[in-house]
């Protein structure tokens, strides 16, 4: 168990803990029966007989979510439930099955490790306000005909409105009829609508009593569940429109399309066609772009025999000529000649109560609170056991659907921010105003309930191309500013039913982590891979301390780096040796190794579990653990490969063919299928150094030559000696020599380019080839003759055309340029160790090896050749490392589409052009599938 200790949450031992987790789930909004995803109309109001059993996901789905989430690291859920999902058929008629379903998966959760909080979720009220929470019911129960909310423009709907959905615009429900008044009558209808009532109670009363009974059946379900830690107030809660002094302005947080006042609003409630400004939000801000007729077929939102609110309220009457006559223009500003406060008058109360009925059932409930977006948080300091439980997003983001690195926007000053340094300050800055409102009025921790991006940005380049690269810029920018205020969190969101179309399925919103669209196709897809689906993932996949023997003081995470770096302070209370800090290490940053930096004292890795246990010692206050990318010694330099106690030595054996002798590296079982590994600049056989000893494991034969030119194989001094067709009968030929009519075919870079030569040129040679990070050669042609950036990009290759000066350079200074290039330039800093170094430098300083290598780039500019038929009928996989610099990555798109019979292309998006160096792990797995399949 862990509870609130002052601005900590601590376990048994005392040890502070962070929570980093995830919503679950965005669907969860929504029945499954019928199915309601906001898009279908057929059955939207037959809101009594639904059924949302099966969200966040089917009971026969659980273990593989729950799995997936805690491999991601993932140590809490903010677990959503919807009173309508509890309440839909009538008051006080709980739905039996779904709170039996709701008890499994929380206990579920708990024996997956995960600590759970129950957020009863809501937005903008109900479905049929055009969100999602309350049940039908109570709309009907204070006299609104829910078929005639979108009709009279109390409330903007996507299942009237139809596809597509305009972007964020069920914001706008929160100034419109339908959800202000329902949030004003649950907060205050007591004071501003005392002539309101429901079953002889004040609709306040009516609402509050319901909404919390409700809650209350869950909370008998999992208040014996240690791992359940408490329960949310009521999520992203509005005042409605308490406390609004113009009704004559347009209310609520941000408006778009028709947007009428108040005032409009409840003329066109009432039967009248009423003109409303119509708005258009911009990076510039809200635009007025005209005027729309709201309600022009006069359709009345009351039902039969209810005047409407606000009318039996005295707020309007009905004068002469029909017209509305507005008699109290403050009603919603003063009472009793005071002005109101409405974190004072209502939320505050709201809050209390809330907390003191639930703890009736769960005594030792953490209490979540949530504020107003616009008026935060009241004063808590008096509620022991709880946590501000606020949200931020990246608004840019958020409602615009782009991303750029150096543009972002303050929310609390609502204006724009310019440099990607600035960016992150600002954001920085915005997430401590949250934390800081939580330690002053809360006086408990802060955990950012709700942060996060939309996935269909820039256009849904991430579906159109498959590139999440502005995807992982945008989240990383929140996660970094979580981690400079050491906050915990839970991103928004993890929904199992998430498609590239309907995104969360709620309103067009596509923020949900996980996707099954995202999944590769077969035969790639491996249902073992609890990676898969995952979108912009190495960017939410982090490391942070789950539990520290001490106070934390300073924390960070560069997920293109893999640097991690945690300081704290100690506390004398934990024996020495015996309590140790505990740091995630997520498999996903660091299984090609992990390298680790402390300060003092002793640690140690259990892999298997994520886990870094870190002791620390009396010599030093605070203590600091650095975690980076480490690689061990490259295995196939031992001499022989060992697995299923048997031993395969690696033999380097000089093969003649097509005029020149190869060296090459075989290994592996004489009778396994042939693989052949084809390297590229400046590389040699050593490039394949982590795919060779996992090959031969899969139960292949591995041949990786050094291609003419390069270490021990020939050098021919003929530029015509390297044109493709002889580099692809090089390849022909080294079958030919070992009795093998067929091989599979994999090359990197050049190695690349000669394996699309030989497929298109011997297609019944080679059954399956695989290419890294480099196009088809006639896809290269055409971009260099369209595309400027790319010839910039490949600049090189034009001053390798020059004579004998190239070489020199490069081999000055014990190859220090080369060097920089292929670690620095090229690659990241982690990419090579200092041995696979010594080897590059090797093989670079063979007698005439740098001409060597130069001269493939000289032969294909001043000896180019054609194919007869350029294109690949063979099954072909590309793997594509998208943070290459010199080349660009619509190349790969474009390879596939224009000359593949059966290619497929998947984007690593932390990689680079090393793509089989950065991500073995995912480079070998993808492999192996794809050589495996059908």
């Amino acid at each position: 168990m862990i509870n609130v200790d002052g601005l900590h949450f601590k376990d048994d031992h005392g040890r502070v803990v962070m929570l980093r987790g995830v919503n679950l789930g965005g669907s969860n909004k929504l029945p499954v029966a019928p199915p309601a995803s906001t898009h279908i109309r057929h059955k939207f109001y037959d809101h009594r007989t639904v059924s949302f059993v099966g969200r966040p996901f089917p009971a026969a789905e659980a273990d593989e979510h729950f799995a997936r989430l805690r491999h991601w690291g993932f140590n809490c859920l903010r677990f959503l439930v919807t009173w309508e999902a509890i309440e839909h058929a009538g008051p006080g008629i709980y739905d039996l099955i779904y709170l039996d379903y709701v008890q499994k998966m929380v206990a579920k959760a708990g024996e997956y490790g995960f600590f759970v909080f129950i957020d009863p979720h809501q937005d903008v009220w109900s479905r049929w306000t055009g969100g999602d929470g309350a049940p039908g019911w109570t709309l009907e129960a204070v006299g609104m005909d829910l078929t005639k909310l979108h009709a009279t423009g109390a409330a903007f709907l996507h299942q009237e409105h139809g596809d597509p959905c305009p972007t964020m615009r069920w914001t706008t429900n929160y100034g419109k009829l339908g959800t202000a008044t329902m949030f004003t009558l649950f907060f205050a209808g007591q004071d501003l609508a005392p002539q309101t009532k429901i079953e002889g109670v004040s609709a306040q009363e009516y609402l509050q009593s319901h909404y919390i009974n409700a809650i209350k059946q869950v909370a008998l379900r999992v208040k014996d569940m240690p791992h359940v830690l408490g329960y949310d107030t009521l999520n992203e809660p509005s005042s409605g429109w308490i406390g609004v002094a113009d009704l004559h302005q347009p209310a609520g947080i941000v408006q778009q399309g028709a947007s009428p006042t108040p005032w409009q609003a409840m003329q066109a409630a009432a039967g009248i066609a009423t003109e409303a400004d119509l708005l258009e939000l911009s990076l510039q801000g809200l635009k007025k772009k005209g005027r729309e007729l709201l309600n022009p077929g006069r359709a009345r939102l009351w039902r039969e025999g209810h005047a409407g609110v606000w009318q039996e309220n005295g707020v309007w009457t009905l004068g002469a000529n029909d017209e509305l006559e507005l008699l109290r223009p403050n009603h919603f500003v003063e009472l009793h000649g005071r002005a109101i406060d409405f974190n004072e008058d209502y939320l505050r109360p709201f809050i209390l109560r809330f907390a003191r009925e639930i703890r009736a059932v769960h005594s030792q409930a953490i209490i979540f609170a949530e504020g107003t977006l616009e008026k935060g948080l009241p004063e808590l300091q008096d509620l022991l056991q709880a946590v501000n439980a606020s949200h931020w997003y990246d608004g840019a983001v958020l409602f615009m659907r782009e991303y750029h690195a150096n543009f972002g926007l303050n929310a609390h000053t609502q204006m724009p921010v310019i440099g990607k340094g600035q960016v992150q300050k600002s954001f920085n800055q915005q997430i401590s105003r949250i934390k800081a409102e939580g330690n002053e009025r809360v006086g408990g921790p802060t955990l950012l309930g709700e942060f996060g991006i939309a996935y269909d940005l820039n256009e849904r380049i991430g579906f159109t191309e498959n590139n999440f690269a502005p995807h992982m810029g945008a989240l990383d920018r929140t996660w970094r500013a979580l981690e400079a205020n050491l906050l915990h969190g839970t991103q928004w969101n993890y929904t199992a039913d998430n498609d590239n179309e309907y995104g969360d399925q709620w309103n067009g919103e596509d923020l949900s982590i996980f996707s099954r669209d995202q999944f590769l196709p077969e035969p790639l897809h491996d249902p073992h891979d609890l990676d898969e689906g995952g979108r912009a993932t190495a960017v939410f996949v982090r490391p942070y301390p789950r539990y520290t023997a001490g106070e934390p003081l300073a924390l960070s995470f560069d997920p293109f780096t893999r640097v991690f770096e945690f300081i704290f302070q100690h506390d004398d209370k934990f024996p020495l040796g015996e309590t140790p800090t505990e740091i995630f290490v997520p498999d996903y940053h660091y299984s090609a190794g992990l390298g680790v930096e402390i300060s003092d004292g002793e640690c140690e890795y259990d892999q298997e579990n994520q886990l870094l246990r870190y002791y620390h010692t009396a010599e030093r206050d605070t203590h600091t653990i650095r975690l980076f990318r480490q690689r061990g010694p490259a295995e196939v330099l031992t001499g022989a490969i060992k697995h299923d106690e048997m031993s395969y030595p690696l033999e380097h054996r000089f093969v003649k063919i097509n005029g020149v002798t190869l060296h090459t590296v075989q290994v592996g079982p004489e009778e396994g299928k042939l693989v052949v590994l084809l390297h590229g600049f400046p590389e040699f056989w050593y490039g394949w150094r982590e795919q060779i000893p996992f090959l031969v494991r899969e139960g292949y034969r591995v041949i990786a030559p050094d291609q003419r030119g390069y270490n021990l194989s020939d050098k021919p001094t003929a530029l015509a000696d390297y044109d493709l067709d002889k580099l692809a009968a090089d390849v022909v030929s080294l079958l030919d020599a070992h009795g093998r009519e067929q091989a599979y075919l994999i090359g990197h870079d050049w190695g690349g380019m000669v394996t699309w030569w030989a497929a298109a040129k011997y297609p019944t040679r080679f059954p399956k080839v695989a290419v890294l990070n480099v196009p088809h050669p006639a896809t290269f042609m055409k971009t260099l003759q369209s595309n400027p950036k790319q010839v910039a990009k490949s600049w090189y290759a034009g001053f390798f055309q020059i004579p004998v000066v190239p070489e020199s350079l490069l081999h000055a200074q014990d190859f220090e340029r080369l060097a920089t290039m292929v670690q620095d330039y090229v690659g990241m800093h982690d990419t090579f160790t200092a041995e696979d170094m010594v080897q590059y430098k090797k093989a670079w300083g063979r007698p005439h090896a740098l001409r060597g290598m130069i001269n493939w780039y000289r032969a294909i500019a001043q000896h180019p050749t054609q194919l007869n038929d350029p294109r690949i009928r063979v099954p072909l996989l590309m793997i594509w490392g998208a943070r290459d610099i010199a080349l660009g990555r619509e190349m790969a798109t474009a390879s596939v589409e224009d000359y593949c019979d059966h290619g497929r292309v998947v984007f690593i998006e932390e990689a680079t052009h090393w793509v089989q160096h950065d991500e073995p792990e995912r480079v070998n797995g993808l492999l192996a599938r794809f050589l495996e399949g059908e």
